[in-house]
């Protein structure tokens, strides 16, 4: 229940609702569900109409990219991702030197 398809649901304007963590509980449309007053609170506006702002999902998503570095752990993940070893290695040696000093 936090897998991609929620995130996909929402892209598709439906809404998510989250029982765990997920990289996307912060986005538009998404419901993370702790308990059950934020189901019952979730629900309730659903059954309200409460509707998806495809703007700040685009936007959500935007933001996401803008931090991201392409790159694979394993070759069984380099699925759409078309970096050569070398190009991998330098991305990912970037990403763990830029957020090792915000820890």
């Amino acid at each position: 229940v936090t897998g991609t398809v929620g995130l996909e649901a929402v892209i598709r304007g439906k809404h998510a609702l989250i029982f765990g963590h997920a990289w996307y509980m912060e986005c538009e449309g998404v419901f993370d569900i702790k308990n059950h007053k934020d189901l019952n609170r979730a629900i309730a506006q659903l059954e309200l109409g409460e509707s998806i702002e495809n703007h700040k999902v685009d936007s959500f998503l935007y933001v996401i990219e803008s931090v991201s570095f392409p790159t694979y752990l394993n070759p069984g993940n380099k699925v759409g991702v078309s970096l050569d070893a070398i190009q991998n290695i330098n991305n990912l040696t970037a990403c763990l030197l830029k957020y090792s000093n915000k820890v």
